[in-house]
């Protein structure tokens, strides 16, 4: 018999619970815990507090959007509350259903480059880290060019490679199936897997999710700011 391995916490929520300023949208009481190397699912209908909770996972909430939050959220056993956006993004990378909404530059390379010029990286640490992001990735043909005439899947590869310049061990990704056809969708697919089998622990909130197949450990189903959590067959 093969001994499961005891994987260590990476995320955990525990009576979370957000309420916008102008609205009665939020979430309420949201308990969770992921392990280290887990690809959980986000799902449930639009409105039922998808957005707020990746938000929360992000920072976002509270660092620009205002309400009330209460409860307790850590990461690698830090309390969000203690962290800082800057130290929070070593930890975990997003990628949004729009990824030109999160390009800081009009250049592929540039944008690749730009989280470690923010941090201070040197140079010759800057190009060690492109080139390996390139080989991952493949992005061989994608250096250099205009962002904006990049095609949907093109500009989410930029996008992902840009949330994981730091070595984050975390990705967040927000409807990352919205704009890609299916052919794109099974590639991004194989790409969060291997992910997954570097230990790399994957949050997808998405509606669509034929592309991660086999892949999921939990599926997280929201409705009316409520979570309930289920562990996935495969599991």
């Amino acid at each position: 018999m093969v001994q499961e391995v005891n994987k260590e916490t990476v995320l955990q929520a525990q009576d979370l619970t957000f309420s916008y300023m102008d609205s009665d949208e939020g979430i309420k009481n949201v308990n969770f815990e992921i392990k280290k190397g887990e690809v959980v699912l986000l799902t449930g209908n639009s409105g039922c507090g998808k957005s707020t909770l990746l938000k929360c996972l992000n920072g976002l909430i509270p660092a620009v959007t205002e309400g009330h939050l209460s409860g307790n959220l850590t990461i690698n056993g830090k309390n969000y509350s203690k962290l800082k956006m800057h130290e929070l993004n070593r930890d975990i990378g997003s990628v949004f259903q729009n990824p030109r909404s999160q390009f800081f530059t009009d250049n592929t390379t540039s944008e690749l480059v730009f989280p470690m010029e923010n941090y201070g990286w040197s140079k010759s640490e800057m190009e060690k880290k492109l080139a390996l992001l390139t080989k991952e990735f493949g992005l061989e043909n994608l250096l250099n060019k205009n962002i904006f005439v990049l095609s949907s899947g093109e500009r989410q590869m930029i996008a992902l490679a840009s949330a994981l310049t730091m070595n984050q061990n975390i990705v967040l990704f927000d409807e990352p199936s919205a704009n890609l056809d299916y052919g794109n969708a099974m590639k991004l697919g194989r790409i969060i897997e291997r992910l997954k089998a570097d230990g790399m622990t994957v949050i997808v909130a998405d509606h669509r999710f034929y592309y991660l197949n086999e892949i999921i450990d939990k599926v997280f189903f929201m409705e009316n700011g409520e979570l309930s959590v289920y562990n996935s067959e495969r599991a």
